[in-house]
């Protein structure tokens, strides 16, 4: 429903506009080179009462850009923030100078993500992503987010990242994914929950040879492939949303060694 853009960023202006002790939020949006409020006139009406003073029927509201809302030196006083892009995306290290927000894929914007597994889906030695999404928490005017199955997007040397066209097939408000592994076979079993739903499993037909445990101290791994690449593994200490797979590497047939880094980046062992 709302668009947003460098040029004209979407808004929320903060404070307590009607003097009661309470913070409000208005968001504003422009159509035209003009910025509106986006609230409804009676949803507005229902946070800051004041309003129907000043705009005693649906016109006067219709018509009324966001600063004709509160007198200038009202507006002074508010906390603006901004926002141009809704796309989901990931942030691309620049060799630790800076980052780069990529876009996702079309397939990864229909729905908001929440759950985020990095993955070597296809044991190639390239970060896959597993992403889950959905929103019922929307106002009933805005209605829900809920054309999200799921999305398995896999990555290249490139950096880019593909959509796989088979979907997981995760129904309902999707939130957290998080990973464990058969005790009998080794393969991967991907849990995802739900807001108010049932917990979801996921299997995978990727086996790795073998998985190590990372114990707390250790940071991050280099894994040196047979082919001449080589791949830094961050392990983190809370990664997902609201989730935290087990801290386990997957190791496959094309990994020839790795080494273990602490939190100081201090070498540990190989």
């Amino acid at each position: 429903r709302y668009k947003t853009s460098a040029g004209n960023p979407l808004q929320i202006h903060q404070l307590d506009f009607d003097g009661n002790g309470t913070q409000e939020a208005v968001i504003s949006y422009v159509q035209q080179n003009k910025r509106y409020p986006i609230h409804p006139r009676d949803d507005i009406f229902q946070q800051i009462p004041s309003l129907k003073r000043t705009f005693p029927n649906y016109k006067s509201f219709a018509e009324a850009t966001v600063d004709k809302l509160f007198p200038a030196e009202t507006w002074q006083q508010a906390r603006t923030r901004s926002v141009d892009t809704f796309h989901s995306g990931v942030l691309r290290n620049n060799k630790g100078e800076s980052f780069t927000l990529e876009k996702l894929p079309n397939e990864a914007q229909i729905s908001p993500v929440y759950g985020i597994l990095v993955e070597d889906l296809n044991a190639d030695g390239i970060h896959d992503l597993i992403l889950t999404g959905n929103s019922y928490a929307t106002e009933v005017l805005t209605g829900s987010y809920d054309a999200s199955y799921g999305t398995v997007l896999m990555g290249s040397k490139s950096g880019d990242f593909t959509y796989q066209p088979t979907p997981p097939f995760l129904e309902g408000d999707s939130k957290g994914i998080a990973r464990l592994f058969h005790a009998a076979t080794g393969s991967p079993i991907y849990l995802v929950s739900q807001t108010d739903g049932e917990l979801q499993l996921m299997s995978s037909s990727f086996v790795p040879n073998h998985s190590i445990y990372l114990a707390p101290n250790v940071a991050y791994a280099i894994i040196y492939l047979k082919d001449g690449r080589t791949i830094k593994h961050e392990s983190y200490l809370g990664s997902g949303y609201l989730t935290q797979s087990g801290r386990y590497l997957s190791l496959n047939s094309n990994v020839k060694k790795i080494e273990l880094y602490n939190w100081a980046g201090e070498f540990i062992e190989e």
